[in-house]
């Protein structure tokens, strides 16, 4: 695993998004950048198209080891995945329309490093906030475990290695999801009454179904 560079060190837990953004609404991205071969893409396209093949599967990464496929990240985005809407509700700040942007997407290179296809500004907050970053990563051999929301999950708790335990009731899935808590449920119809209970409209229902059963968007939302 790369060590993390002197600006991950140093922006690692530091909270207050200010003090990042001090010379403007942009800062360079604090990572190395990915590499590449000569004459080929920058994101390897197979790598990504492995991840984004079916069911979303997250894992927890930590930040200070990406490498970036970007040079600048903007604090109105970041700003927004500090507020903790995108997990409760899956909402991001922009682009909703477009499932490769729904969760981001790490992927490892030829190379073994960790590289961010997707999701630059929500890796920048997890690094202020000094947090594991979830994203969505290739699924596992017989991993069956598929993301609903950042903090809602279909599965069994104990495959999730950031997951405590199941629950088999819609308001206390909620309950957990609003309380900034994971909540894992075993069957589709909770977790579809699950975001009911989170206040989502019918129709962000619908789109959060079609994302957690097949990988594509619904609407723009």
């Amino acid at each position: 695993m790369t060590a993390p560079t002197e600006r991950c060190r140093r922006w690692w837990g530091i909270g207050d998004p200010n003090d990042v953004f001090s010379g403007g609404d942009r800062t360079v991205c604090p990572w190395r950048s990915a590499r590449r071969l000569k004459g080929q893409p920058l994101v390897e396209p197979d790598a990504i198209a492995s991840v984004l093949s079916g069911s979303p599967y997250l894992a927890d990464v930590d930040p200070r080891h990406l490498h970036c496929t970007q040079t600048w990240v903007l604090q109105q985005h970041v700003d927004w995945y500090l507020t903790g809407e995108w997990e409760r509700t899956g909402t991001t700040s922009a682009d909703r329309e477009k499932a490769h942007n729904r969760y981001p997407l790490i992927y490892e290179d030829q190379w073994g490093e960790l590289v961010i296809a997707a999701g630059h500004h929500r890796s920048m907050a997890a690094l202020i906030e000094g947090r594991p970053l979830r994203a969505r990563v290739l699924r596992p051999a017989g991993a069956t475990a598929v993301a609903v929301l950042p903090n809602l999950l279909l599965g069994d708790a104990a495959t999730i290695a950031f997951a405590t335990a199941n629950t088999s009731e819609p308001q206390s899935a909620a309950d957990l999801v609003q309380a900034s808590q994971v909540a894992v449920v075993t069957d589709l119809a909770t977790a579809t009454d699950a975001l009911v209970h989170l206040g989502l409209a019918p129709e962000l229902v619908e789109d959060r179904l079609s994302m957690a059963r097949n990988g594509t968007c619904w609407m723009a939302a």
